[in-house]
């Protein structure tokens, strides 16, 4: 390398862990003029492509290919690394030719005796998810997480892609833990992954129902992505900050939100995906099912994309034409979405599906639909999910003249509702809870209802102690304890211990 193009790269990898995108792109420009050697053309390139995929998106793997075929002879492990990011950029337009890549890639790697590029591990792992093998899919993604760390951990941008994942395939943990760290990262040594890393870790806030943490994160994101000249990131941003506003019911804000995040990138999958489903959970949430089919209609997101792998806007297409009469659309979408969710393995997507044949089903065929569905929400912890549950549950129950059980799911979604701040999704609770006769359960109406000895059982089940653990705390047999558990059941209308302590929790007792 000559040493004007090594003291020009060396700046532009400053300039990137800076945050300052724009400088780095001209230095990186400045040392292709001083006529670098193959291995420092490829450097080169392979630092601009991670720079493009934040800026627009579009363009590099081309330049990478052609300089990692003639690195390729002298440095595989470098060659490998260039094969690996050309493979995540065409992804989604050629997944063909990405498959290709990414295999010569880990190919490269294993001829080199390196790990494989962790870059083509989560391309082949995303591919896989496409085509519905989700158990592969995770394998390769736990494969690149070991890559990274085995590699003392300084790939942020592969991390970052790997906690992407384990988040589509809610893993919120795993994701969150791994995000958390790209934080401290960014905000220490690597300033060009903070406001990806902080606008994925709302959008993880978003899906377990922390919004106002989730609308700090990605406004801060926001406003870094913007100085960053992070186009793309920006309009993640916007969508971001969309989801939440959407169920708080800001329709202006939602709105501006989303047309400014498809006017920087529509060509985006990712983006449309994301931008219709903010707008999908605004229009139901203010019971306007027809502006959702026509914003569907206009956005345009691709059926056999990743994104629609991912992202759950079909189901809300369903409920939108079940809305509005149009029941057999609804069948036709439910049937195809039915089969992706299951391929998924994801519970919200599982659950998504079962709500919706819930809603499409003849009485009284839709119980155990919704049943299910409840269950798949306990084992994911999504609050906004349950409690849509809850509501298109208890609106068929009514509908079907079964009041009672109806006020009981009601009364627990409007409590869902309002702990996360949804109003327009709590308005439209309030108004079917009124459609019963009845009036929400209060703490009050609750100790009112029980005995003292079931309020000692009740709040000790709330707590997660067994009936032994409960016989003991209260120095009876586990016998009376089931007693009073079926006493309980039968007055607040649950039938497990599970919908016991939801209940209870909802209700503030």
């Amino acid at each position: 390398m000559s040493p004007s193009a090594a003291s020009s790269f060396s700046a532009a990898e400053v300039a990137l862990t800076e945050g300052d995108t724009e400088r780095a792109l001209t230095l990186l420009e400045e040392a292709r003029q001083h006529h670098p050697d193959a291995r420092t053309r490829g450097k080169i390139e392979l630092l601009g492509a991670r720079i493009e995929m934040w800026s627009d998106g579009l363009g590099a793997h081309e330049r990478l290919l052609t300089e990692a075929a003639r690195v390729e002879r002298d440095d595989r492990t470098l060659a490998a690394a260039m094969l690996a990011e050309a493979a995540y950029l065409v992804q989604g337009e050629d997944d063909e030719l990405a498959e290709v890549l990414a295999r010569r890639s880990i190919d490269a790697s294993r001829r080199a005796r390196a790990r494989p590029a962790p870059m083509s591990l989560l391309t082949l792992a995303n591919l896989l998810t496409v085509r519905g093998d989700t158990k592969a899919a995770e394998r390769f993604m736990r494969k690149a997480v070991s890559s990274v760390q085995r590699g003392r951990g300084g790939d942020y941008e592969a991390l970052f892609r790997a906690a992407a994942n384990f988040f589509w395939f809610e893993e919120y943990a795993t994701a969150r833990g791994l995000l958390e760290h790209l934080v401290s990262v960014g905000r220490d040594r690597a300033k060009t992954f903070l406001p990806v890393a902080l606008d994925t870790l709302a959008a993880v806030d978003v899906r377990t129902g922390r919004l106002a943490s989730a609308s700090a994160k990605s406004t801060e994101a926001l406003r870094l992505a913007r100085l960053a000249g992070q186009d793309l990131q920006v309009a993640s941003c916007l969508t971001t900050l969309a989801s939440v506003e959407a169920r708080r019911g800001l329709a202006d804000r939602c709105r501006a939100h989303v047309d400014e995040a498809l006017a920087l990138a529509s060509g985006t999958p990712f983006v449309r995906a994301y931008a219709l489903q903010a707008m999908a959970v605004l229009e139901l949430g203010l019971d306007r099912p027809q502006a959702l089919i026509d914003a569907a209609n206009s956005v345009g997101v691709e059926w056999n994309s990743l994104a629609s792998r991912v992202v759950d806007w079909i189901p809300d297409l369903v409920e939108a034409h079940v809305r509005v009469g149009n029941r057999k659309e609804a069948l036709r979408l439910l049937d195809e979405y039915a089969v992706v969710a299951e391929q998924t393995r994801r519970p919200t997507a599982i659950a998504a599906a079962s709500r919706c044949r819930g809603l499409v089903s003849r009485s009284p065929e839709f119980e155990p639909h919704f049943e299910r569905a409840l269950e798949l929400h306990a084992r994911a912890r999504t609050p906004f999910e349950r409690a849509r549950t809850e509501l298109a549950y208890g609106e068929r129950l009514r509908r079907s003249r079964r009041r009672a059980e109806a006020r009981r799911l009601l009364a627990a979604a409007l409590g869902g509702f309002e702990r996360l701040g949804a109003a327009s999704w709590a308005e439209r609770a309030r108004r079917e809870l009124a459609a019963t006769g009845g009036k929400r359960i209060s703490a009050d109406d609750i100790v009112a209802l029980l005995t003292p000895h079931e309020l000692q059982v009740a709040a000790l089940v709330r707590k997660g102690a067994t009936n032994k653990q409960a016989a003991g705390a209260l120095f009876v047999s586990p016998k009376t304890i089931e007693y009073h558990l079926a006493n309980i059941y039968a007055k607040v209308g649950v039938r497990s211990r599970t919908e016991l302590s939801h209940f209870l929790s909802t209700n503030d007792v």
